[in-house]
């Protein structure tokens, strides 16, 4: 499995660009800076594209990733669970915020394909397993599980404390890495709580449910103003085999 880290922060500046990472150079998990991170002939190569849940961090992308493919008469399917992908169709694909491109060039042959997912239940995209979970948000949000013939790797999304994910990863038993967020530091707990994001003090109770130490950890998501804050108060931690997230990265897993 190879991700290509298009961005890794939970905010926008000259040199902060959203969450958003490229599997296998077909494969879209969170979309945020991926229009802006892709080249056109690399936007033309994506044939799936994975969403959280609706706010904008983690379906930006789609907008114009569609307004791109649609020049080209290509699609792309765009899979979630059902309460984000309705409201991605009325509220973002409304022909008011942005075109329907459900229907364009035309419903027959349309350049986005919203395909509903069911919790738990085990999907083939791009020539992977991928298992939607539900993880705590401000609002419906999933996480995934994603397999090939070589491993998985657990990606948690955005959340705050969170159970059920850990409960499947467990299970894993080619286990190669996780994906998680830690948006705030310590010191923005309150922020971090009203918003429904993990810091670094929550991430030794969020590890322990999946009961292996020697996964490794990848951290991503964080916000710009408090870069250099949270890095402080992860390595305080002293949790072995975690890391952070660096944009242009390729994993290999």
């Amino acid at each position: 499995m190879k991700i290509r880290v298009l961005g890794n922060y939970g905010g926008i500046s000259l040199d902060t660009h959203l969450s958003s990472f490229l599997i296998n150079d077909s494969l879209l998990l969170e979309t945020g800076a991926a229009a802006s991170a892709l080249s056109l002939e690399e936007q033309k190569k994506i044939k799936d594209i994975l969403v959280t849940h609706y706010h904008l961090d983690s379906i930006f992308g789609i907008c114009f990733i569609a307004d791109n493919l649609a020049c080209v008469n290509s699609s792309v399917n765009v899979y979630c669970i059902k309460e984000v992908l309705e409201t991605i169709k009325k509220h973002i694909l409304n022909n008011e915020i942005w075109p329907d491109f459900t229907k364009i060039p035309s419903p027959e042959n349309p350049t986005l394909r919203l395909k509903e997912i069911t919790e738990g239940e085990v999907i083939n995209v791009s020539r992977m397993e991928v298992i939607p979970v539900r993880v705590e948000h401000t609002v419906a949000a999933v996480g995934y599980i994603l397999r090939d013939n070589k491993g998985a790797v657990v990606f948690s999304g955005e959340s705050s404390p969170t159970n059920r994910i850990w409960d499947y990863a467990k299970r894993e038993k080619r286990l190669k890495a996780i994906i998680i967020e830690s948006a705030f530091p310590d010191s923005q707990e309150e922020l971090a709580r009203r918003s429904g994001h993990l810091i670094p003090k929550d991430l030794p109770r969020e590890l322990e449910k999946l009961g292996n130490p020697n996964i490794p950890v990848l951290l991503h998501n964080f916000k710009p103003e408090y870069v250099e804050e949270i890095k402080k108060d992860v390595l305080k931690l002293e949790i072995k085999n975690i890391d952070f997230i660096e944009k242009d990265k390729i994993y290999e897993f």
